[in-house]
């Protein structure tokens, strides 16, 4: 709920900022440069589309559909500057795909990547895109029509732009942020006027990042376990990927197939059955990311048996996947069919709760509901075929909180890992169980020394307090902080994130910024900008903590 007298004493804050006040007049008067510097013109072969800079570093994204299967991609700028592209990933479920200019590229103009989960309907909005044949860059109004989500996937719905030649186009608020990329605009009846939500945007970029610096591959592919019918596949990745097996008589050539399982999953197994006793068969296992980033292991062989074998029955490959604050899947592997049953406790010793399905299969998966959040369990397996029995312990988890991980009120603040001015780890295990203050701060800014002063302040005051207060400084060098603090006499805890993880991840754009965290870590609390004045802070608290 968007809060009017909020948003002026943010805007004044800001005003009277010397460092800030070129930079908030600078944003107004060169808003449509600056949306006309990122919006570019792609060429896939000779399909011409339009895509988005969202990073001064050379990130593009798109539609999928624009670009997948094309051999040469080039990106052109508004000066008419052209750079080759390199398709990092391709999303086709959500119709995007991410791209990285090539070459030596010159200062590059990104949009900056808003919040859609602030979207709301009826807010307008504006498009900004090319009409095919045109060089200028074109802006269509209007306003957010509908929130829709479909299959899991977060859109908006706007009249602004529902013609098939918006699609790769960027959708923004009234602030110039990017909060949605034009999609799905190509004949599926109501989806017109489609565009994927920026933070749906954000994570496929961030896992195109992940992609890129470190390329998916297979870590280690097992002998496989047969029988005189059967083989059982066991092989791992870098990365949770998807696994398939192919697999024939003759070397690289692969005539049969096991079906790809989508779960992404760092350790892999398959079944295949129906073999032919006493034959010698080729095969390969191959595993695809979520970017569509796909690697093969090599040619390798193995011989069925000629009878059936009299071992008994075996668990292999047991891996606890997607994990949340309800419940966990569990997958296995026997050597045979058989059925499948999963336990979990909060004590080993302690009854257990059961989920069984009596099909007899090799490869097993179950999901187990009706976990508590931020709990601790034991999990484990067991299969079971005639008189003969297989058990196995899978591992223990601990459930995440049922909150959302995000940087917004109500929501679990992301894991950080910040430095003491002594050099030591602090992490977010060093806050379980506490209500936190963490105020951030810049050691180079005025205004963040007096709110830095403020919340010194309030914890002299506070001597006995069970309430943890912080100041974080982020990529600064330790010694300019710990001078800084010995400078101003800070005697609350300061710490460095050196990297700006935690900031970045935030997307905080104005130094200084609040935050007040329940004790589970669930942010109650943010504030944008400083304080006007320390009794305006206390009441803050106040009525916060």
């Amino acid at each position: 709920m968007r809060n009017k007298p909020y948003y002026f004493k943010t805007i004044v804050i800001l005003i009277t900022s010397s460092v800030l006040l070129p930079l908030l007049l600078s944003s107004c008067f060169l808003f449509t440069n600056k949306t006309a510097e990122a919006v570019v013109r792609i060429y896939a072969d000779s399909v011409v589309g339009q895509g988005i800079i969202v990073d001064k570093t050379g990130y593009v994204v798109t539609s999928d559909h624009s670009v997948r299967g094309s051999q040469s991609i080039d990106i052109e700028l508004k000066s008419g500057e052209r750079y080759k592209g390199k398709i990092l990933c391709l999303n086709q479920d959500k119709d995007i795909a991410v791209i990285r200019l090539q070459g030596n590229l010159p200062v590059l103009q990104a949009l900056v990547i808003g919040d859609s989960d602030l979207v709301q309907q009826n807010d307008e909005v504006s498009v900004e895109r090319y009409l095919t044949g045109s060089k200028n860059l074109m802006t269509s109004k209007g306003t957010i029509t509908s929130i829709p989500k479909s299959n899991g996937v977060n859109y908006l719905q706007t009249n602004a732009a529902p013609d098939v030649e918006a699609t790769g186009g960027a959708l923004l608020n009234k602030a110039g942020e990017l909060i949605g990329i034009m999609s799905w605009n190509y004949g599926q009846q109501g989806h017109e006027g489609y565009a994927l939500a920026s933070n749906e945007v954000a994570s496929i970029i961030a896992q195109a990042q992940e992609a890129e610096a470190d390329p998916l591959t297979i870590v280690s592919v097992d002998a496989p376990a047969v029988t005189n019918t059967s083989a059982i596949f066991s092989w791992k990745t870098n990365r949770p990927s998807t696994s398939q097996v192919e697999y024939g008589l003759q070397d690289g050539i692969y005539v049969f197939k096991t079906n790809q399982d989508a779960n992404l999953l760092a350790i892999h197994g398959a079944v295949v059955d129906s073999l032919q006793p006493g034959i010698t068969y080729h095969f390969r296992v191959r595993s695809m990311d979520v970017c569509g980033n796909e690697v093969m292991s090599k040619d390798d062989t193995f011989s069925t048996t000629l009878a059936a074998p009299a071992g008994k029955l075996t668990i292999v490959n047991v891996t606890v996947f997607d994990i949340s604050s309800s419940g966990a899947s569990v997958r296995w592997i026997t050597n045979k069919p058989a059925t499948s049953t999963g336990y979990f406790s909060t004590d080993k010793t302690g009854k257990p709760q059961i989920v069984n399905d009596n099909n007899l299969v090799y490869e097993h998966e179950l999901r187990l509901e009706g976990m508590d959040a931020e709990t601790r369990y034991f999990i484990s397996v067991r299969s079971d075929v005639e008189n003969e029995t297989a058990q196995a312990e899978a591992s223990t988890i601990t459930t995440p909180s049922n909150a959302q991980v995000c940087c917004k009120v109500f929501c679990r603040i992301p894991d950080f890992d910040f430095k003491s001015t002594q050099g030591t780890d602090f992490t977010n295990a060093d806050i379980s169980g506490k209500e936190t203050i963490i105020t951030f701060v810049k050691t180079s800014c005025s205004i963040c020394m007096q709110q830095a002063l403020f919340l010194n302040d309030y914890y002299k005051s506070n001597p006995n307090s069970d309430i943890k207060m912080l100041l974080v400084a982020s990529n600064e060098k330790m010694t300019d902080v710990i001078e800084w603090a010995k400078k101003y006499g800070i005697t609350a805890p300061v710490y460095l994130d050196a990297n700006g993880d935690l900031v970045n991840t935030c997307k905080l754009r104005t130094i200084p910024s609040w935050f007040i965290l329940d004790s589970g870590s669930i942010i109650k609390y943010y504030k944008s900008g400083g304080f006007g004045s320390k009794p305006e802070m206390e009441d803050a608290l106040k009525h916060n903590l």
